[in-house]
């Protein structure tokens, strides 16, 4: 209960947990922690409502720190591809990297890591410059990012167009699946990390 009340700080839960805890004897335990994820997703909702300019700049907070973590993330992509086709020369050393030939499992591996790595600091960034609300300013950006993931997931899986070639459902499952789930959680991960790192610097 303790952990809801340091995820949403600036929410009077307690009439709510009270009641989740004296059902909880008589309730199963999937019930008992959906109904506390319940209270995050409700209270934060509340939260964002109630302070509708500052949800608007914590999400444009995630977007540019978005930004921010792709454009180095593919700079970084970048140099590795020139590493290992080819290489530069510094000075007079020249740097090179082994050529892969075959692309799987290293471009989605570097994808995937980099998509949670860049949810993560956006989670990271809005909790941090908006603490006293805890991670529900983060709630409304997770949503635009999974509606935005759905929408681009259900346009890659119906897209038949010339050129493409049917993926294999453990291959699709593999990539998608694990890139759809790092959207919020990495987003509520790196907001986790936020509170952690306030509570640090006011200590």
């Amino acid at each position: 209960m303790s952990v809801i009340k340091d995820l949403l700080p600036s929410q009077d839960i307690d009439a709510l947990l009270g009641d989740v805890a004296e059902e909880r004897a008589r309730r199963s335990t999937l019930w008992y922690w959906s109904q506390l994820l319940a209270i995050v997703f409700v209270a934060s909702w509340r939260d964002a409502r109630a302070h509708s300019l500052i949800a608007l700049r914590a999400t444009a907070t995630g977007l540019m720190t978005l930004t921010v973590a792709f454009y180095v993330a593919l700079a970084i992509g970048r140099v590795l591809w020139v590493l290992s086709h080819g290489g530069y020369y510094i000075g007079s050393y020249w740097l090179t990297l082994p050529h892969f030939t075959d692309r799987w499992p290293y471009d989605p591996l570097a994808v995937i890591g980099s998509n949670a790595l860049a949810f993560f600091l956006s989670g990271w960034a809005i909790v941090r410059f908006h603490r006293v609300h805890g991670i529900a300013m983060a709630m409304p950006f997770l949503a635009v990012m999974t509606l935005f993931a759905s929408a681009l997931l259900v346009i890659l899986a119906m897209d038949t167009g010339t050129g493409t070639r049917p993926m294999p459902l453990g291959q699709f499952i593999a990539i998608f699946g694990t890139l759809f789930a790092s959207v919020p959680g990495g987003i509520l991960l790196g907001g986790m990390f936020g509170l952690r790192s306030g509570r640090s610097v006011r200590s």
